[in-house]
């Protein structure tokens, strides 16, 4: 309730330090009683992996019936920090990773889940968009290669053609999109802009 919420503040503001430490302490016992052990044997090693944990559990995100969303059933990995959306450029490097960690097919999944979520907005002329967060989706688009890339390694790994046939029509598409960019007719296709740094640069 209100006054309970109200009641916890006043608590953490008489003693900040101490409700930090307590915050902290169940914090990590819910790592201690939910997470693989881990096998770190360096301070370097064990953030790096809780902060693994952390972005698994807290930068995942999945549509709920109760809202109509552009997810449809899929998951989605948010870059975090507060940006949570698919963005075209995020997503293929959790793909990426993910293929370079998983163990079977079943894990892959989730993450090109982002892709699945991309396409289910894709426009008819074969854009893909920039980016889609929960209910809304972007103009803009972004580098197409990385997933072409990304789907590709997958499949390569695990020996098998089924993303490439999940979604080479798809990516054809946006691909052949990217080469109808010539507004002054020189038969070289313009890039969508470098102002994003290596997310829109022209090196993909």
């Amino acid at each position: 309730t209100l006054a309970e919420g109200l009641d916890t503040a006043a608590t953490i503001f008489a003693d900040p330090a101490a409700a930090f430490a307590d915050a902290t302490r169940r914090h990590t016992n819910l790592y201690r009683a939910v997470a693989p052990p881990v096998r770190c044997t360096t301070d370097w090693c064990r953030t790096r992996y809780y902060r693994a944990l952390t972005n698994l559990n807290y930068n995942w995100y999945q549509a709920t019936p109760q809202v109509p969303s552009r997810w449809q059933t899929y998951q989605a990995m948010s870059p975090g920090a507060g940006y949570n959306g698919v963005w075209t450029w995020d997503s293929f490097f959790a793909a990426w990773a993910g293929t370079a960690i998983c163990l079977d097919e079943t894990c892959i999944n989730p993450y090109i889940d982002s892709l699945r979520i991309l396409i289910a907005n894709q426009a008819a002329d074969g854009r893909l968009p920039r980016q889609v967060t929960y209910n809304d989706g972007h103009s803009g688009w972004q580098a197409p290669g990385g997933w072409s890339y990304a789907i590709d390694q997958a499949d390569t790994k695990f020996s098998t053609t089924q993303w490439s046939q999940e979604f080479y029509d798809a990516l054809k598409r946006f691909h052949l999109w990217v080469r109808t960019r010539d507004a002054d007719r020189d038969t070289r296709f313009e890039w969508g802009g470098t102002n994003s740094g290596w997310d829109g640069s022209v090196r993909w």
